[in-house]
């Protein structure tokens, strides 16, 4: 979690990694609950927080869409080989 300190009420819940053999179990739910929890109780002034994922990764975006996580943008990246 990160928590700007000029900006409390804005909370980024960053990577959120299980093993890929660990998958499955709802790790990553519970670990995102923790955290939300958390937040509740060591920044009360937080009233948003803003998390992404891949595309591609529809169980993160179960997890997301079941804690209550909505879309608010989507962010494009461009990628080229070289050589």
């Amino acid at each position: 979690m990160g928590i700007p300190l000029a900006a409390p009420e804005r909370v980024y819940q960053w990577d959120t990694l299980v093993l890929k053999e660990h998958r499955g179990h709802r790790l990553g739910t519970l670990v995102k609950l923790a955290c939300l929890q958390r937040v509740a109780e060591e920044v009360p002034q937080a009233r948003v927080i803003s998390t992404w994922n891949a595309a591609e990764n529809a169980p993160m975006i179960r997890v997301n869409d079941a804690l209550g996580a909505r879309v608010n943008g989507q962010l494009v990246n461009w990628q080229k080989r070289l050589g």
